[in-house]
């Protein structure tokens, strides 16, 4: 019985140390890693599509004399990629010579411009405008007239729904006997409200 014991004891023994090499001898199985996934966060472009006004103030230097004006400005933009156009109406009233310091026009413009949305959210706007313009006197001289209106301008959109504007435009007088340009620097802030 020793001897049973003895050889199933050492069949038991073979038994175990071959099943042990042979799983030694087996390659390990590689599961290859999963690759990274890549999230990729839509940057938001801001919207020049749409209506927009707000406030703008100008300065403005006719001939000899400075004048500040006092007004605002309502549009509609249309956008296709980054090109941007559209039409707008200004309303000025400019005190020559200051507030109280001379006579008042009213100014009334209408203008088309045309630009390019630039920066990587678009949020850079750069623009020509031209159009025409009436003025009248409300206060001092009696005058009125038409004008010629150009610009180049930028703004630029702090947030989703406001942009700040700067632009230097020029005015020029077809009834003058001479040739009559006058010069305009604006500022304003623009709240649009979409397309």
């Amino acid at each position: 019985m020793i001897r049973l014991l003895t050889g199933v004891a050492v069949a038991a023994m073979a038994a175990l140390v071959t099943t042990t090499v042979k799983a030694a001898d087996v390659q390990p199985i590689v599961v290859p890693a999963a690759p990274p996934v890549v999230v990729s966060v839509p940057v938001p472009v801001f919207d020049w599509a749409g209506f927009y006004a707000g406030p703008i103030v100008a300065i403005f230097e006719p001939f000899d004399s400075r004048s500040l004006g006092l007004g605002g400005v309502a549009g509609f933009n249309v956008a296709r990629g980054n090109l941007v156009a559209g039409a707008e109406l200004d309303v000025y009233a400019l005190f020559f010579n200051g507030i109280g310091g001379g006579h008042t026009n009213l100014e009334v413009i209408g203008r088309g411009r045309i630009g390019t949305a630039l920066g990587a959210e678009n949020r850079l706007l750069v623009y020509g405008a031209a159009g025409a313009g009436l003025y009248r006197s409300l206060v001092g001289l009696p005058d009125q007239g038409l004008f010629a209106h150009f610009a180049i301008g930028t703004e630029y959109a702090l947030g989703s729904r406001v942009s700040l504007r700067a632009e230097t435009s020029t005015y020029h007088y077809p009834s003058c006997f001479f040739p009559c340009t006058d010069l305009q620097f604006t500022g304003g802030v623009l709240f649009h409200f979409g397309g």
